[in-house]
Protein backbone atom coordinates (compact mmCIF):
# COMPACT_ATOMS: atom_id res chain seq x y z
CA UNK A 1 0.00 0.00 0.00
CA UNK A 2 1.34 3.49 -0.85
CA UNK A 3 2.17 5.39 2.12
CA UNK A 4 -0.75 8.31 3.60
CA UNK A 5 2.63 11.07 2.99
CA UNK A 6 2.82 9.89 -0.56
CA UNK A 7 -1.41 9.79 -1.23
CA UNK A 8 -1.71 13.41 0.19
CA UNK A 9 1.11 14.45 -2.30
CA UNK A 10 -0.60 12.79 -4.87
CA UNK A 11 -4.31 14.06 -3.74
CA UNK A 12 -2.59 17.48 -4.01
CA UNK A 13 -1.31 16.79 -7.26
CA UNK A 14 -4.59 15.85 -8.11
CA UNK A 15 -6.99 18.24 -6.97
CA UNK A 16 -4.26 20.99 -8.82
CA UNK A 17 -4.53 18.90 -12.16
CA UNK A 18 -8.38 19.65 -11.78
CA UNK A 19 -8.16 23.16 -11.51
CA UNK A 20 -5.73 23.77 -14.12
CA UNK A 21 -7.38 20.90 -16.78
CA UNK A 22 -10.96 22.27 -16.27
CA UNK A 23 -9.39 25.91 -17.20
CA UNK A 24 -7.67 24.55 -20.03
CA UNK A 25 -10.62 23.07 -21.55
CA UNK A 26 -14.45 23.82 -22.65
CA UNK A 27 -16.68 20.92 -23.13
CA UNK A 28 -15.94 20.02 -26.97
CA UNK A 29 -16.92 16.37 -26.23
CA UNK A 30 -13.56 14.91 -25.81
CA UNK A 31 -11.91 16.66 -22.81
CA UNK A 32 -15.30 16.23 -21.34
CA UNK A 33 -13.92 14.59 -18.36
CA UNK A 34 -11.79 17.90 -17.14
CA UNK A 35 -14.80 19.79 -17.18
CA UNK A 36 -16.86 17.16 -15.24
CA UNK A 37 -13.98 16.71 -12.53
CA UNK A 38 -14.14 20.61 -11.78
CA UNK A 39 -17.62 19.81 -11.74
CA UNK A 40 -17.32 17.43 -9.23
CA UNK A 41 -15.04 19.60 -7.23
CA UNK A 42 -17.18 22.78 -7.32
CA UNK A 43 -20.60 20.59 -6.85
CA UNK A 44 -19.01 19.10 -3.10
CA UNK A 45 -18.03 22.60 -2.70
CA UNK A 46 -21.96 24.10 -2.74
CA UNK A 47 -22.69 20.77 -1.12
CA UNK A 48 -20.66 21.30 2.04
CA UNK A 49 -21.87 25.01 1.87
CA UNK A 50 -25.11 24.06 1.93
CA UNK A 51 -24.74 21.84 4.97
CA UNK A 52 -23.55 25.08 6.44
CA UNK A 53 -26.50 27.08 5.73
CA UNK A 54 -28.98 24.61 6.15
CA UNK A 55 -31.54 25.01 9.67
CA UNK A 56 -30.55 21.58 10.69
CA UNK A 57 -29.65 21.05 13.98
CA UNK A 58 -26.09 21.16 14.56
CA UNK A 59 -24.64 17.52 15.53
CA UNK A 60 -26.90 16.85 11.97
CA UNK A 61 -24.92 18.75 10.06
CA UNK A 62 -21.53 17.84 11.72
CA UNK A 63 -22.68 13.97 10.40
CA UNK A 64 -23.74 15.37 7.50
CA UNK A 65 -20.47 17.29 6.59
CA UNK A 66 -18.21 14.25 7.28
CA UNK A 67 -20.42 11.72 5.93
CA UNK A 68 -20.10 13.79 2.14
CA UNK A 69 -16.37 14.88 2.69
CA UNK A 70 -15.27 11.23 3.55
CA UNK A 71 -17.70 9.90 0.88
CA UNK A 72 -16.22 11.58 -1.64
CA UNK A 73 -12.73 11.58 -0.52
CA UNK A 74 -12.35 8.08 -0.73
CA UNK A 75 -14.52 6.85 -3.11
CA UNK A 76 -16.53 4.98 -0.95
CA UNK A 77 -20.29 3.16 -2.55
CA UNK A 78 -23.05 3.97 0.11
CA UNK A 79 -22.56 0.58 1.95
CA UNK A 80 -18.85 0.60 2.77
CA UNK A 81 -19.91 4.02 4.17
CA UNK A 82 -22.26 3.07 5.89
CA UNK A 83 -20.90 0.12 7.08
CA UNK A 84 -17.64 1.74 8.61
CA UNK A 85 -17.28 1.27 12.30
CA UNK A 86 -15.00 3.05 15.08
CA UNK A 87 -12.81 0.15 15.11
CA UNK A 88 -12.26 0.34 11.65
CA UNK A 89 -10.38 4.01 11.85
CA UNK A 90 -6.90 4.62 12.34
CA UNK A 91 -5.76 8.12 12.82
CA UNK A 92 -2.36 8.47 12.28
CA UNK A 93 -0.17 12.05 11.50
CA UNK A 94 -1.26 12.30 7.81
CA UNK A 95 -4.66 11.59 7.93
CA UNK A 96 -6.77 8.91 8.38
CA UNK A 97 -6.71 5.09 7.46
CA UNK A 98 -10.46 3.65 6.94
CA UNK A 99 -10.45 -0.49 7.04
CA UNK A 100 -13.30 -1.45 4.71
CA UNK A 101 -14.46 -4.86 5.47
CA UNK A 102 -16.80 -5.39 3.03
CA UNK A 103 -16.51 -4.03 -0.65
CA UNK A 104 -18.37 -4.93 -3.71
CA UNK A 105 -15.32 -5.57 -5.46
CA UNK A 106 -13.47 -7.24 -3.29
CA UNK A 107 -14.08 -10.87 -4.15
CA UNK A 108 -11.56 -12.88 -1.67
CA UNK A 109 -13.51 -11.25 1.20
CA UNK A 110 -10.12 -9.70 2.42
CA UNK A 111 -10.80 -5.88 2.95
CA UNK A 112 -9.14 -3.06 1.93
CA UNK A 113 -8.03 0.16 3.85
CA UNK A 114 -8.53 3.14 2.39
CA UNK A 115 -5.75 6.50 3.56
CA UNK A 116 -7.20 9.56 3.26
CA UNK A 117 -5.16 12.62 4.52
CA UNK A 118 -5.52 15.70 5.78
CA UNK A 119 -6.39 18.77 3.33
CA UNK A 120 -4.90 22.50 3.40
CA UNK A 121 -8.78 23.73 3.54
CA UNK A 122 -10.17 23.02 7.09
CA UNK A 123 -13.36 23.77 5.87
CA UNK A 124 -13.84 20.54 2.91
CA UNK A 125 -10.56 18.49 5.01
CA UNK A 126 -12.63 14.68 5.57
CA UNK A 127 -10.45 14.26 8.52
CA UNK A 128 -11.12 17.30 10.75
CA UNK A 129 -15.10 16.62 9.64
CA UNK A 130 -14.76 12.99 10.65
CA UNK A 131 -13.11 13.91 13.75
CA UNK A 132 -15.80 16.23 14.69
CA UNK A 133 -18.00 13.95 14.62
CA UNK A 134 -16.91 11.66 16.37
CA UNK A 135 -16.33 13.86 19.26
CA UNK A 136 -20.35 14.37 19.72
CA UNK A 137 -21.37 11.02 18.18
CA UNK A 138 -22.90 8.41 20.79
CA UNK A 139 -20.76 5.09 20.65
CA UNK A 140 -24.26 2.51 21.65
CA UNK A 141 -23.62 1.64 18.03
CA UNK A 142 -20.49 1.21 16.39
CA UNK A 143 -21.36 2.25 13.27
CA UNK A 144 -20.18 5.61 12.27
CA UNK A 145 -22.62 6.97 10.49
CA UNK A 146 -25.19 5.21 12.20
CA UNK A 147 -27.99 5.25 9.19
CA UNK A 148 -28.61 3.47 6.17
CA UNK A 149 -27.37 2.75 2.85
CA UNK A 150 -30.61 4.48 1.27
CA UNK A 151 -29.92 7.85 3.76
CA UNK A 152 -26.87 8.22 2.29
CA UNK A 153 -28.93 9.02 -1.12
CA UNK A 154 -31.63 11.45 0.18
CA UNK A 155 -28.99 13.27 2.35
CA UNK A 156 -27.18 14.02 -0.61
CA UNK A 157 -30.29 14.46 -2.90
CA UNK A 158 -31.51 16.95 0.89
CA UNK A 159 -28.40 19.41 0.33
CA UNK A 160 -28.22 19.40 -3.85
CA UNK A 161 -31.94 20.96 -3.82
CA UNK A 162 -31.00 23.11 -0.80
CA UNK A 163 -28.64 24.72 -3.10
CA UNK A 164 -30.35 25.21 -5.88
CA UNK A 165 -28.55 22.17 -8.00
CA UNK A 166 -30.80 19.30 -9.74
CA UNK A 167 -31.27 17.14 -7.22
CA UNK A 168 -32.56 14.46 -9.96
CA UNK A 169 -27.98 14.19 -10.72
CA UNK A 170 -27.27 13.41 -7.33
CA UNK A 171 -27.70 10.68 -4.94
CA UNK A 172 -25.51 8.45 -2.98
CA UNK A 173 -23.58 7.34 -5.97
CA UNK A 174 -22.30 10.97 -6.67
CA UNK A 175 -19.72 10.40 -3.66
CA UNK A 176 -17.90 7.75 -5.60
CA UNK A 177 -18.69 8.77 -9.49
CA UNK A 178 -17.18 12.29 -8.44
CA UNK A 179 -14.17 11.01 -7.18
CA UNK A 180 -13.70 8.90 -9.91
CA UNK A 181 -14.13 11.26 -12.07
CA UNK A 182 -11.81 13.70 -10.46
CA UNK A 183 -9.21 10.83 -9.80
CA UNK A 184 -9.24 9.42 -13.43
CA UNK A 185 -8.68 12.77 -15.16
CA UNK A 186 -5.48 13.73 -12.70
CA UNK A 187 -3.70 10.72 -14.02
CA UNK A 188 -4.76 8.02 -11.01
CA UNK A 189 -5.16 4.50 -11.02
CA UNK A 190 -7.53 2.18 -9.16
Amino acid sequence: MTKLSELHDAMKVAFATYIKESEKFEQDGVKVSAVRARQALNDLKILINAIHQSNEKDERKIRDKALVLIGFSGGFRRSELVDIEYEDLEFVSEGVKIFVKRSKTDQSGEGMTKAIPYFDNKKFCPVIALKNWIEIFDFKNSRIFNISNKSVALIIKKYANYAGLDSHRYAGHSLRSGFATSTAESGAEE
